[in-house]
């Protein structure tokens, strides 16, 4: 999925932490330094969404990453999976009246009876040079996987083939159980059509970044 050219995404960044980190002071070098490793914790957007509990990989190939999680048939639950990648992180090439760039995107689960893989190859196209080079979010990969409830390690690797450039990132999860007459936690999305019964495919697009464009959409959370 790619998003529309016209999306700012509007990161909402802790800077209320600063005023945790105590006051500010032109003293000693010491002291100067430790407010310049503060200044790169805050702005450190990587290890920002890694504290948010989300899927976090930088240079070279960086992408943020969501799970979210809803009832499945059975006793089974529904694990999402949602990355969020930048165009100008992909190496385009001309092709054709437009410029396209691929990439692969290997996911594993494991801690069931058996690993859960699957492994995807993806296009993006685009019209314009300008298009290759957004640093915004502009395109969103999603995968979804059907298991029984318990704790499991999610491994997520991202490769370009055109510049071999490769990232990879992973986390634990627990997928719930959902008994009769519980809801999930509210799932942030773009878009989402609701199911009138379980066995209904789940239609949801997932916001994996948590943001918001500016002047623009609404933050939808799905429950």
């Amino acid at each position: 999925m790619r998003r529309p050219a016209s999306y700012l995404a509007l990161q909402v960044l802790a800077l209320s932490s600063v005023a945790g980190c105590g006051s500010w002071k032109r003293v000693g070098a010491g002291e100067r330094a430790a407010t310049a490793e503060t200044l790169t914790q805050i702005f450190d957007t990587e290890a920002y969404y890694r504290r948010l509990g989300r899927l976090a990989a930088g240079q070279p190939l960086p992408f943020i990453g969501s799970v979210a999680f809803a009832a499945g048939n059975a006793d089974t639950s529904l694990t999402i999976v949602g990355l969020s990648l930048e165009n100008r992180a992909l190496g385009f090439q001309k092709e054709g009246d437009g410029f396209v760039a691929r990439y692969r995107v290997e996911m594993t689960l494991t801690g069931g009876r058996e690993p859960l893989s699957v492994a995807r190859d993806e296009l993006v196209k685009v019209a314009t040079f300008q298009e290759t080079q957004r640093s915004d979010e502009s395109v969103l990969f999603q995968q979804t996987f059907s298991v029984v409830p318990g704790k499991y390690k999610l491994a997520v690797a991202l490769r370009d083939p055109a510049t071999g450039t490769t990232q990879r990132a992973e986390t634990d999860i627990e997928a719930p159980r959902f008994a009769r007459g519980s809801t999930s936690a509210p799932i942030l999305a773009y878009q989402v059509r609701g199911r009138s019964q379980l066995g209904d495919t789940l239609s949801v697009e997932l916001n994996p970044r948590g943001s918001v464009a500016y002047d623009g959409d609404s933050l939808l959370a799905y429950i």
